[in-house]
């Protein structure tokens, strides 16, 4: 069983399956997503960190994967695979992040110069 799958099946400790604090969650528990984010921040900060190679760069698509899980977790199955899905958001965090530099390096100047003059966020 790999990292995510061991994660998922909640069975460090015995404690609650991600589906049960996915369940939590969306029954108003709050502290359900801060166990949800203690057991996937560092999977997803280094996956972030190895696609980008920057670490700093890295802790904020992790937190911003992480935010946009929150604002996405009304819209999901409960019973969806919390673990493979918040890694693939990471993941197209990252291939944004790896367009946004190509459209940079393309535009001929700065990243922020270049999304101004697209009208790219």
């Amino acid at each position: 069983m790999d990292e995510v799958e061991e994660q998922a099946a909640g069975r460090e400790g015995g404690g609650p399956t991600d589906v049960d604090l996915v369940r939590a969650y969306r029954a108003g528990d709050v502290h359900a997503f801060e166990e949800l984010h203690r057991r996937y921040v560092a999977s997803i900060y280094r996956l972030v960190r190895r696609k980008l190679g920057d670490a700093l760069l890295a802790e904020d698509i992790a937190q911003e994967t992480f935010m946009k899980a929150l604002r996405m977790m009304d819209r999901v199955d409960e019973t969806f695979n919390f673990g493979g899905w918040v890694h693939t958001v990471a993941r197209n965090l990252c291939y944004d992040e790896l367009r946004r530099r190509r459209l940079a390096v393309r535009c001929g100047r700065s990243r922020s110069a270049c999304l101004r003059s697209t009208g790219s966020s």
